[in-house]
């Protein structure tokens, strides 16, 4: 499907006949871009889809953005500039950290939040110490970012069908967008935030940090959390009809 352009933001919208009003943007993960989602997700079922490519992924502008409140503002104000006064937002990983920044910054957006594959403070410190600059790389860090990825037994076809959308942007890209999802704290407002949000979890995702996450899950009055067996950080990918099925029941209530 054809991609439009909205000030240097390339972006997939679908949008059936029938489809409910309030939109429902997607927002990828790090190094990826919007076909980091697979099909079923960015066509829903009576859903308008807007897959974003964040700056700097697919076929976006490049820009100077350095964090995830830096991401969060610009893609505020390019879901301005499209004349959406109000949303239901997915974030997949890193995306998941940005709306979780939107939600904060301008809660009156944000209809319903679906977090995906993400705690505060991910668990990638070896990672994160080899990217830091001036440090001698002892090991390829994204090879090794790449096997945790896909430990919990993808065969190699697969591998190279889900890494080529994941891994769309180049080394440095991807480098930059691990940096600030682990440099990331989320600010939580002092009462419990209201807009219902929807968790999505891999029993075995080797990123995830179980305090963090029940500490993120603790701060929202209104939650449902689904923790999918035996799924790694990539189960959008390895149970993709499921989460199809958990997004679906969530915005219909």
């Amino acid at each position: 499907m054809a991609l439009s352009f909205q000030n240097g933001v390339a972006y997939q919208e679908v949008k059936p006949q029938d489809a409910d009003s309030l939109p429902i943007i997607l927002v990828h993960g790090a190094g990826s871009s919007h076909l980091g989602w697979p099909s079923g997700i960015r066509h829903l079922p009576g859903r308008h889809i807007f897959a974003i490519d964040l700056p700097n992924h697919g076929k976006s502008a490049k820009k100077e953005l350095n964090s995830i409140e830096e991401y969060a503002l610009d893609l505020q104000v390019f879901l301005d500039s499209l004349g959406i006064e109000k949303a239901n937002l997915v974030g997949y990983s890193m995306g998941s950290a940005i709306v979780l920044q939107i939600l904060f910054q301008n809660p009156a957006f944000c209809a319903q939040i679906a977090l995906l594959a993400y705690t505060p403070d991910p668990v990638f410190e070896e990672f994160y110490e080899q990217a830091l600059p001036g440090q001698v790389n002892r090991f390829d860090w994204v090879q090794g970012f790449t096997q945790k990825l896909f430990q919990t037994g993808f065969s190699e076809a697969q591998k190279g069908k889900v890494g080529e959308p994941l891994f769309h942007a180049d080394r440095e890209t991807l480098k930059n967008d691990l940096l600030i999802t682990h440099q990331y704290c989320p600010v939580y407002p002092e009462r419990k935030c209201t807009v219902p949000a929807l968790f999505l979890l891999g029993e075995n995702d080797p990123f995830s940090n179980p305090v963090q996450k029940q500490d993120m899950i603790d701060h929202f009055s209104t939650s449902s959390v689904k923790t999918l067996a035996h799924a790694g950080h990539l189960f959008i990918w390895e149970y993709p009809e499921m989460v199809e099925g958990y997004l679906l029941d969530f915005f219909k209530s």
